[in-house]
């Protein structure tokens, strides 16, 4: 002014004036900012200020990591990843640094591959349930799991998929104590309770509709005795009601003896010898359920007390006894009817004694 020079800071925000009271001129202190607070590729400046000289100084410069710039300051909390620094990342309001394949995380954005699973930073997302990121010596590689694995989908097993399958269709396909029920994996049944197939059991046999500690299908056991369901036992008199009935018929039929687990048969005559026309029937006895007699024999001499009559020698060399019918007529027809005559009874179409037929 007036031919004196200017001010120092002239034509700044530090520049100084005439107060009007001093021959000096008045600078702007640190009270003035110069240049705004501000941050930009990471780093946070503090605002400018006059040095009372005329010039302007810069502020204190700080680095954000592991935040980003904000719009003046770094931040210093996060809502995204963004306002993270690169190589971070936003987890429960904090930056955090990303974290290498194999190292444990809690949530994808902890990891430089942008997936947490297994609980560890993986190559890829490896959710699937039959695949794994955290196999020992495998930490951060996705791993299929072979097919019939137990160790994740109980009580389901792994099927060769990446995904755990949503239902069986046998029993294979459950892991141990389970067996398939109408597509579900059900625990195996302790002994006595009703079944329909061995694999439903946890002994591995489904006897007489129940779970039996071994197989139990004797005619005369049962393995769903009061008091002692689920044990095979032999049953103490009767047959089991889950079972059929012994057979046989009449005298010879069989019956359970409360000693064996199978059905026993009687050995004993069943129906009584006897003589019909000139030929012995001998008595009848019980095989196995049924009466059987052996086959009847005729009798040349006749038939007496359900026995033939003993042999008699003739003249011409011709003898007589008990010999098949057949056998018998033969005979006869062969030694020309040379001995006393007999007569060919209608009936038996057998030669016998009249009066020879003694049957009851």
């Amino acid at each position: 002014v007036n031919g004196r020079p200017a001010c120092p800071g002239a034509g700044t925000a530090c520049e100084g004036r005439c107060s009007g009271t001093s021959a000096a001129c008045t600078q702007p202190g640190p009270e003035r900012t110069c240049l705004g607070a501000r941050c930009e590729d990471g780093l946070a400046r503090q605002p400018w200020t006059c040095d009372g000289a005329g010039a302007c100084l810069p502020g204190e410069v700080s680095e954000c990591e592991p935040y980003a710039c904000g719009e003046d300051a770094c931040r210093t909390t996060c809502a995204a990843e963004a306002d993270c620094a690169p190589g971070h990342a936003c987890v429960d309001g904090g930056c955090v640094a990303t974290r290498p394949l194999g190292e444990s995380c809690r949530v994808d954005a902890q990891c430089a591959s942008g997936a947490c699973s297994d609980g560890v930073c993986c190559e890829a997302s490896c959710a699937g349930g039959c695949d794994r990121c955290d196999l020992p010596g495998r930490e951060g590689t996705c791993v299929l799991l072979d097919k019939g694995d137990a160790s994740i989908c109980a009580p389901l097993r792994c099927t060769g998929e990446a995904a755990c399958p949503e239902s069986c269709d046998g029993d294979g396909q459950c892991i141990d104590g389970f067996f398939c029920d109408g597509g579900l994996c059900r625990p195996r049944l302790a002994a006595g309770a009703a079944c329909e197939s061995d694999g439903a059991c946890a002994t591995g046999v489904c006897s007489d509709g129940v779970c039996c500690d071994r197989r139990c299908d004797g005619s005369c056991e049962s393995c769903r005795m009061a008091g002692s369901a689920g044990t095979c036992a032999i049953v103490p008199g009767g047959t089991p009601v889950e079972k059929a009935p012994c057979g046989g018929e009449g005298v010879c039929a069989g019956r359970c003896d409360g000693s064996s687990a199978e059905c026993v048969f009687p050995e004993v005559v069943c129906a009584p010898a006897f003589c019909s026309d000139g030929v012995a029937f001998e008595a009848g006895r019980c095989e196995t359920g049924r009466c059987s007699r052996p086959a009847p024999t005729g009798c040349p001499e006749g038939c007496q007390d359900a026995q033939c009559r003993p042999a008699q020698e003739f003249s011409d060399g011709c003898s007589s006894g008990p010999m098949p019918s057949a056998l018998f007529i033969l005979m006869l027809l062969a030694c020309g009817f040379r001995s006393r005559p007999r007569q060919l009874h209608r009936s038996s179409f057998l030669f016998t004694h009249e009066g020879d037929r003694d049957a009851p």
